[in-house]
């Protein structure tokens, strides 16, 4: 009797297609973090750090999701986003 598998390559898309959701996710994820800490930091006027949180994080989200999935191996990439992302949420609710 026959068996039925997958075609070798099709395994690794289907992984890499993951790679690229979970670096999208952490990579917005990390970006919303610097957000609300620019806001958390500003002073009374939280206005003009919320323009300027907003620069930055459009500034970073190609960067972050380039390094979480452009890496040469894709976990490092993603751990590196992820460390990230742990900084900022540290910073945002300390």
């Amino acid at each position: 009797m026959p068996r039925t598998t997958a075609r070798p390559g099709s395994r690794l898309t289907l992984n890499r297609f993951y790679a690229a959701v979970a670096a999208c996710a952490l990579s917005y994820l990390t970006a919303y973090l610097v957000l609300l800490d620019f806001i958390r930091w500003a002073g009374p006027d939280r206005a003009d750090a919320a323009a300027l949180g907003y620069i930055a994080a459009t500034a970073c989200l190609p960067v972050l999701i380039v390094t979480g999935f452009g890496g040469r191996a894709w976990r490092r990439g993603l751990l590196a986003v992820g460390a990230l992302g742990v900084l900022a949420a540290l910073g945002c609710f300390a």
